[in-house]
């Protein structure tokens, strides 16, 4: 097929949810995609709808947030566009991603837009950076979990450790249940918060949101949105949760968090594997179980062990990585 050019058929701060839902879908979109995703925390009025066209046809779309520097806190400074993912971009369209960000520099130009920030997480593979004459960063692996292959070929394509941990979670009778309650919501933070101190032992240190930042969060996206999460019990008490995002035939998980109960009888390997097969049978092309350094493939970083939790799965790694783009004035 011939190369074909995009344009720029808006960078709209509204649109239709229903409608736009719909785009997405037919551009074979992820999660990621939807604008309730990135509005939790930020003012309604930065969100951005973009859409690519190509001969009068939808081609490509994005979300995208406005962000605007200050110098010293007091004047007026730059504007940048954020992209929290990279665009979705039809397959077989012919047209060439980096004429996705060539057409969309144009349009910057004409908003007083100085920066396009692609931000790593289902991002751009590392070389685009290259071909658009920019450094990549945060350059992140992720692994992708094709869930067409039927029930027995996931489990053979575990690592065998990985099996043993999910035999052990099954033989200390565990269950797997879903809780689309607020204050089950709430407990994921907590468990989090134990994860995170036991991660911080080992030299790998984040941050938990606030409680404001979940309440908001489940009102946004998992009370009726694309978010759902599922918890292991053990003798009717939570011990470990997994939060991820659906739409579109794909998913991607987001956030968990374990108690010491839930680390000890392996709960995790459990809540993931039963993710894997739901989705599976419920029709779901593929699961993205997330990302972590490039550099995490080396035994001596901190998150090396996190790097094989991950990749011993059976996903197939995605390399993808973050830019900035100045725009041309």
């Amino acid at each position: 097929m011939s190369e074909r050019k995009a344009e720029i058929a808006c960078i709209a701060d509204s649109y239709d949810p229903v409608a736009w839902r719909e785009l997405i879908v037919r551009l074979n979109g992820n999660p990621f995609h939807l604008p309730e995703v990135w509005g939790v925390g930020a003012d309604r009025d930065v969100l951005r709808y973009l859409v690519w066209t190509s001969d009068a046809a939808p081609v490509a779309a994005a979300v995208g947030i406005v962000e605007k520097k200050r110098l010293l806190r007091l004047l007026p400074g730059s504007v940048a566009l954020r992209l929290p993912t990279a665009p979705v971009l039809r397959d077989g369209s012919g047209v060439l991603r980096q004429d996705l960000y060539a057409a969309l520099q144009r349009a910057c130009v004409e908003r007083g837009i100085r920066d396009i920030v692609v931000d790593s997480r289902w991002g751009e593979p590392p070389d685009l950076a290259g071909r658009l004459g920019v450094p990549a960063e945060h350059s992140l692996v992720e692994f992708v979990v094709d869930l067409t292959r039927g029930e027995d070929a996931l489990l053979r394509a575990m690592h065998k450790k990985h099996r043993k941990n999910l035999r052990l979670a099954q033989e200390a009778g565990l269950d797997v249940v879903e809780d689309t309650t607020l204050k089950a919501f709430l407990s994921v933070r907590e468990m989090q918060q134990s994860s995170a101190q036991r991660s911080s032992e080992k030299g790998n240190r984040y941050a938990i949101q606030d409680e404001r930042f979940y309440r908001e969060s489940f009102e946004a996206i998992y009370r009726d949105g694309p978010g759902r999460v599922l918890f292991a019990r053990k003798d009717g008490e939570v011990v470990a949760a997994l939060a991820y995002l659906e739409f579109g035939g794909k998913a991607v998980t987001v956030r968990s968090g374990s108690t010491v109960v839930g680390y000890e009888t392996s709960a995790m390997y459990l809540l993931q594997y039963e993710l894997i097969r739901r989705l599976a049978q419920r029709g779901f092309s593929d699961l993205n179980i997330g990302g972590v350094p490039a550099e995490a493939a080396e035994d001596s970083h901190p998150q090396h062990g996190l790097y094989n939790y991950k990749r011993n799965y059976g996903g197939i790694p995605r390399a993808c990585a973050g830019f900035t783009c100045n725009v041309a004035s």
